[in-house]
């Protein structure tokens, strides 16, 4: 029984993967869901189809350096992980982001050269493994909450965090800080099952 649940198991993550395609901005302007503003390619030609939340997304060099990301009007942005990774323009708007899926959640943002004025709340659904969330001391949305929604997943930074809002767990998770500094206006932990690995780290 335990060789045929493992079997499944497998089955269905190789099936996630095989659907997972990575997305690149390339528009320069324009809404995050318009497909005119996505390529499979760093810098290449529109794919005619915006990600979902199986898809890796990044933000590059060529993106556009004074390119402005717009998330107003859906419901919600999805990415399986999110790298911003030479990227120099900004964002804006109040969508909320959802990222992460049953195998990924990983946030990259750059030391320097990106702007925002995003007001939407980043949302965090990955369900298993380590997912590291290397922030580099940017805020990408101030005033409003970066929350993990869903247990299973362990929470690892990768950089110094910096927040002017709410980091919150609504679920059974584990957030290991790794040593570095966190600086938050406000740290909850909704769920009593959610483990918080501190280390050396200062909040």
């Amino acid at each position: 029984m335990k060789k045929v649940l493992f079997i499944f198991t497998l089955l269905i993550l190789l099936q996630v993967q095989c659907f997972a395609t990575d997305r690149y901005r390339v528009g320069a302007g324009g809404n995050n869901w318009d497909a005119a503003q996505w390529s499979t390619t760093s810098g290449g030609a529109a794919s005619g189809s915006e990600p979902a939340l199986t898809d890796p997304v990044f933000f590059d060099g060529n993106t556009g350096a004074t390119d402005t990301v717009v998330t107003n009007g859906a419901s919600r942005c999805d990415s399986r992980s999110l790298n911003f990774t030479g990227y120099t323009g900004s964002i804006s708007g109040s969508t909320r982001m959802r990222i992460g899926d049953a195998t990924a959640g990983n946030i990259t943002f750059p030391a320097s050269g990106m702007t925002s004025t995003w007001t939407g709340n980043m949302e965090l659904y990955s369900s298993t493994g380590t997912n590291v969330l290397t922030f580099n001391s940017f805020d990408p949305n101030p005033g409003s909450s970066i929350i993990m929604y869903v247990a299973g997943a362990t929470y690892q930074l990768g950089s110094a965090f910096v927040h002017a809002g709410n980091f919150a767990s609504g679920a059974a998770n584990t957030i290991d800080t790794n040593g570095y500094t966190v600086t938050v206006d406000g740290f909850n932990m909704d769920s009593g099952a959610t483990t918080v690995l501190l280390g050396a780290s200062v909040i």
